[in-house]
């Protein structure tokens, strides 16, 4: 039986915030321990929200030590503070309230909200890419959501009110044909190329081309 599980969370809903903070250790000897990282991240926390809005996450970025190193992990490190530079994710609180009475009513508990682009970047990436500067497109049926990230930093995240169902009604639309022969299109290629030929349009643009460029590739459905 599943007691709970981690929700995704589209863009349009989401904002952040970057911040950065100052944690004074009250031993450097000692070194930085757990419960100074979960301070810090308090203090990170502590923004100016507007009311209509929630935080449903912290993503620290790097942890800057007095000598000037920047680190990933620096728990045992012996510094006299710290800078914690981290991404406060803040969300549209009624819709938040929503996903929490959805999941309530199917005996869930929410584990944590994360957006939907950043979710993906961590299943989608290699370790190689992820310090890379990047976009990642979403492309749903009627919405696609955009993430954009800074190496490490997650700067941006929306969602547009366009997906593949706007694709394959404006193929439909220029070629007249049917939404349903406009979908075999999108996923054929020969089967594109035939329609190109049989509305006329092939003039000049796939005469004399090789058709063998238009087999279907392996990724094809």
């Amino acid at each position: 039986r599943i007691n709970s599980a981690y929700v995704t969370i589209p863009g349009k809903y989401v904002t952040i915030v970057q911040n950065s903070v100052i944690k004074e250790i009250k031993d450097k000897f000692a070194g930085i321990s757990i419960r100074d990282i979960n301070s810090g991240l308090m203090l990170v926390k502590d923004i100016d929200l507007p009311e209509n809005q929630t935080i449903i996450d912290i993503v620290p970025e790097n942890f800057i030590l007095e000598d000037g190193q920047t680190v990933s992990d620096p728990i045992g490190s012996f510094s006299g503070s710290f800078t914690l530079n981290a991404e406060v994710m803040i969300a549209d609180k009624e819709y938040v309230k929503k996903l929490h009475q959805i999941f309530k009513k199917a005996d869930l508990e929410i584990d944590g909200i994360i957006p939907n682009t950043l979710a993906q970047r961590n299943l989608i990436l290699d370790n190689n890419e992820l310090n890379d500067n990047i976009m990642i497109l979403d492309i749903g049926a009627g919405n696609t959501d955009i993430g954009i990230f800074d190496g490490s930093r997650f700067i941006y995240t929306n969602t547009i009110p366009l997906g593949g169902d706007s694709v394959t009604n404006d193929i439909a639309l220029v070629l007249d044909i049917s939404v349903e022969e406009a979908e075999k299109l999108i996923r054929k290629p020969e089967y594109f190329a035939m329609m190109l030929i049989k509305n006329n349009v092939a003039d000049g643009v796939v005469a004399g081309a090789k058709f063998n460029s238009l087999k279907p590739s392996k990724y094809s459905t």
